[in-house]
């Protein structure tokens, strides 16, 4: 799940098309020897760069040599002609260098690109669509190294330029408007602004229209911002209001599950996360039967998912999780309670033995909702037994990472209601333990969320 990034290359841009040729440096040495211009030279790197672009680092050094050209034409000869080509070379640059080593590497030719674009805007309004892009794409790759309120700023200018062009060419630029105005409001959301709220339900009403016109290619747009205006409601306890658009978005999704056109993996991937955002609302509302449902479909999906490709396996992880939180509400009088809570703790020790670095932190969670379910039937014995499991659990992870905020916030719960409801020394040791680490690290370090968005 990505953030959308504005493409502005195509896959053949130069005057040589799409280059086959198998020596590539024989090919250049070629354009050299018959004395092909610096400009013709730029494109066949750039194409050479196309052809390569999936063998590693190196295929970056043909781009690189292009807008090293590019930027040479640009300062001696023609600023205005060449400067359009140099920046959509350093926006696809950025791209690379974000996919290969990250978002923080994208940041100074990003930037590079938006400066071009508003020199050339500021002499010509037809460079404002290409500014607008640039924006965008700064505005993302500025928001996952988590400086969002610069990505908020560049956002807030790309909509300025967008609304002005909406009311030009408003068939032509309501989705791009759409796109930027439905990035503002997650990242308004992130940062808890106050009008995100009112962003999310702009995006909604945007994406809405646009669905409305063709589902299939901007359902899950809508699905998207339904999901993070359902989000939003839950993170602040507004369950009322997360209710009709989290029933949306799971009908908008099952709607793309049956509108897609190949396996259906990502449409799944979204109808799943729905489920769980709507379980989310329904147990806040205390409607804890109803909320166990999709939960637990969401589950499902994920399973499947994880055992057809392995990046859906965090997510069945989370999913484990999630219905553990709602299996705590029910009473253990039920035997469908106890079964699916033997099941979730069985497959969450599975991953867990794959994968401790990356599975254990779930299977702790899953623990320490078992303690709290079998502390309200007050079965104590079962519940210390359960608890010390996850302490063993979450002592090992604190010895490798000393600085780690999850054993205080984990078994500070446990140590008191342990403590609470039946003393006795090895408990009030136990308890006050919990309490002592917990004050020694009573701030954790807070670390803003990636993005982890519905689209792909």
């Amino acid at each position: 799940m990505q953030l959308e990034l504005t493409p502005l290359v195509s896959a053949g841009p130069g005057p040589h098309g799409t280059w086959h040729d198998c020596d590539r440096n024989c090919s250049l040495r070629v354009e050299k020897a018959y004395g092909g211009s610096d400009e013709s030279l730029a494109w066949s790197l750039y194409q050479h760069f196309v052809s390569c672009r999936h063998t590693g680092d190196n295929h970056l050094a043909f781009l690189i040599e292009a807008i090293g050209l590019f930027r040479r034409l640009a300062a001696v000869e023609d600023p205005v002609e060449y400067g359009p080509p140099l920046s959509d070379l350093l926006s696809v640059y950025a791209l690379n260098l974000c996919h290969i080593r990250g978002s923080d590497n994208a940041l100074e030719p990003a930037g590079e690109a938006v400066s071009i674009q508003r020199r050339l805007a500021e002499q010509n309004p037809k460079y404002q669509p290409s500014l607008a892009s640039s924006l965008d794409n700064l505005s993302c790759y500025l928001a996952e190294c988590e400086m969002v309120e610069d990505a908020v700023q560049h956002l807030s200018d790309a909509l300025t330029i967008r609304r002005k062009l909406l009311v030009k060419h408003p068939i032509m630029q309501e989705p791009l408007y759409a796109r930027s105005f439905r990035h503002y409001a997650y990242f308004l959301s992130l940062i808890n602004h106050d009008d995100s709220l009112g962003a999310l339900i702009n995006a909604v009403h945007f994406d809405q229209r646009l669905a409305e016109e063709d589902m299939a290619a901007y359902g899950h747009y809508l699905a998207w911002s339904l999901y993070r205006l359902v989000a939003v409601y839950e993170e602040r306890g507004r369950y009322n209001d997360g209710l009709s658009p989290s029933l949306r978005c799971m009908e908008v999704c099952r709607k793309l599950v049956e509108l897609a056109q190949d396996d259906g993996n990502d449409a799944k991937d979204r109808l799943a996360h729905a489920l769980v955002v709507r379980s989310k609302v329904l147990d806040g509302m205390g409607l804890y039967r109803l909320a166990l449902e999709p939960v637990i479909e969401a589950m499902l999906i994920f399973r499947k998912l994880a055992a057809k490709q392995q990046r859906f396996t965090a997510y069945f992880a989370k999913s484990l999780s999630a219905v553990s939180v709602v299996l705590t509400h029910h009473g253990r009088d039920d035997p469908v309670v106890v079964v699916m809570e033997t099941l979730v703790l069985r497959s969450c020790r599975r991953l867990s033995a794959t994968d401790p670095d990356r599975y254990e932190g779930d299977l702790v969670q899953c623990l320490r909702q078992r303690v709290a379910s079998l502390l309200q039937e007050g079965m104590h014995a079962e519940a210390a037994e359960t608890g010390r499991a996850a302490l063993g659990i979450l002592q090992r992870r604190a010895a490798k990472d000393p600085h780690s905020h999850e054993v205080p916030l984990s078994i500070f719960p446990y140590g008191c209601s342990r403590s609470l409801m039946e003393p006795n020394e090895e408990e009030d040791e136990f308890g006050l333990k919990a309490a002592t680490i917990h004050r020694q690290n009573i701030i954790p370090v807070v670390k803003l969320p990636l993005p982890t968005l519905l689209v792909t």
